[in-house]
């Protein structure tokens, strides 16, 4: 009977936020962020019509699609009111005062509205959607940085079947078979993630929602579209004691100790690389599996990083009891916006495939020289077309539509480093629309084959058979 009461309570609720005027709404907001103290406020709590209120824009339908309270002092909570704003295209609330939780209407607006609440006081929110509208939740959210004294702050867009996780949830230590090989020896691919905690391995939930799509997007473009085979992809469940991971002065007790102190400045983070091959060593013992001498690990961050540094790769050798392993990770932020490019640039590019950035230097910039000898497939010191390390590529007609050709700038915007074409997503690693160049794509098919079978050797007609079908 009292959970009949409850749900009749939140019934009502929620008829009465959904019959909220934008006129009540706004006044709400007003009232409710000391509105007599804001900077601009010309036109509010009048009886001129909305439109002119300062800060606030509406369509030819009278609709408000903009609220632009941005620098404008508001102090206090935000109300949840924002569901009567269905038509919100926008929402600026950025530099401000703003204390306490998101509210969970934010999360209701009916269409994609870009929000803007970073540089205020906020408290670590959680809003629970539907599994289907994670990604444009947390896409419409920009959230980093607080301001210094509240970087203990995180948003999590979780999904609601983490509150009633109706089939129960993931064990610690549970390594799931996503995907078995079919041909070959079986390359392992290991996907874990960091910073979720028990209520979010709920099966089909956020975690779930995040390690199976960090699984897929690997296969998405190709050439491991063509090669996915060739795969065992293994995800492996692993606890953390606290949720989320270390951002700014605030470290997390997250099962890896993924720590990014400067996430507004720098591409860097650390993370306890052994407990990594402790958990994939110990999932693969569990399905009676050998642990592979390199291992191509996808870690997932459970942070969703709007308005910071995204992904990154790290390679280490590591002696352990029994031998010495090579353990590659790619760190993939739960940014959705980005996450799919990023995870072929980090884990596609560089952890498997083992090719360098491709950034060319700035305009303007002073000359810096690259004076190794250990440069990837992609990139050459080598200017000449006919002898760089794609020769064949730029003289083969059937690849004339890549413009494939010489173009100076790679790795760390190197000036004596050369690239195959203008741009790909080893140069602009959140970009969607960008994909392997051919050189790539010959690198990563190389290394798979060679390690789906053993004494097999590369041939360029072959390749382009593979390639072009």
């Amino acid at each position: 009977m009292r959970r009949i009461l409850v749900m009749i309570l939140l019934l009502c609720q929620g008829m009465l936020i959904s019959a909220q005027t934008p006129h009540k709404a706004l006044k709400q907001l007003y009232k409710a962020t000391n509105g007599k103290h804001w900077h601009r406020n010309e036109g509010w709590m009048t009886r001129k019509p909305l439109c002119q209120w300062e800060g606030i824009t509406c369509n030819d339908n009278g609709e408000v699609i903009k609220i632009d309270l941005s620098k404008n002092n508001l102090q206090g909570e935000l109300p949840d009111v924002f569901r009567a704003f269905p038509s919100l295209e926008q929402l600026d609330l950025r530099s401000n005062l703003i204390s306490g939780k998101l509210p969970p209407s934010l999360a209701q607006i009916k269409r994609r509205c870009r929000i803007d609440v970073r540089d205020n006081c906020l408290s670590t929110t959680t809003l629970y959607v539907p599994r289907e509208n994670i990604d444009k939740v947390a896409r419409s959210i920009i959230c980093y940085p607080q301001q210094e004294s509240h970087y203990d702050f995180r948003l999590f867009v979780d999904c609601d079947i983490d509150k009633t996780a109706p089939q129960g949830y993931r064990t610690d230590g549970y390594c799931r078979t996503y995907q078995k090989a079919t041909d070959g020896a079986g390359i392992d691919i290991f996907i874990v993630g960091d910073g979720y905690d028990k209520a979010e391995y709920a099966i089909g939930g956020t975690a779930d929602y995040w390690l199976e799509r960090a699984a897929e997007a690997i296969f998405e473009i190709e050439p491991y579209k063509k090669l996915r085979h060739l795969f065992n992809v293994y995800i492996i469940y692993a606890y953390s004691s606290e949720r989320g991971v270390g951002l700014f002065d605030n470290k997390r007790i997250s099962r890896f100790g993924y720590w990014q102190r400067k996430p507004t400045q720098m591409s860097n983070a650390g993370f306890n690389r052994q407990e990594v091959l402790d958990v994939c060593k110990q999932g693969l013992e569990s399905i009676g599996k050998n642990t592979p001498s390199t291992l191509y690990v996808n870690m997932v961050v459970n942070s969703t990083n709007t308005g910071l540094y995204r992904g990154m790769m790290y390679s280490r050798r590591i002696n352990d009891t029994d031998g010495e392993y090579i353990l590659r990770v790619a760190l993939n932020p739960t940014h959705p916006k980005s996450f799919n490019p990023l995870t072929w640039h980090e884990f596609g590019g560089h952890c498997f495939g083992w090719m360098r950035d491709e950034y060319a230097p700035k305009e303007g910039a002073p000359e810096k020289l690259y004076k190794g000898n250990n440069l990837s497939a992609n990139l050459d010191t080598e200017s000449d077309p006919k002898l760089v390390k794609w020769a064949r590529f730029i003289e083969d007609p059937r690849y004339t539509h890549e413009k494939i050709g010489v173009y100076r700038g790679g790795y760390k915007r190197y000036h004596n480093v050369f690239r195959a074409t203008e741009t790909s997503i080893m140069r602009q690693g959140g970009n969607y629309r960008l994909r392997f160049n051919a050189p790539s794509r010959a690198e990563i098919y190389r290394r798979t084959m060679e390690l789906a079978y053993p004494g097999w050797e590369f041939d360029y007609e072959e390749f382009v058979k593979f390639d072009l079908k």
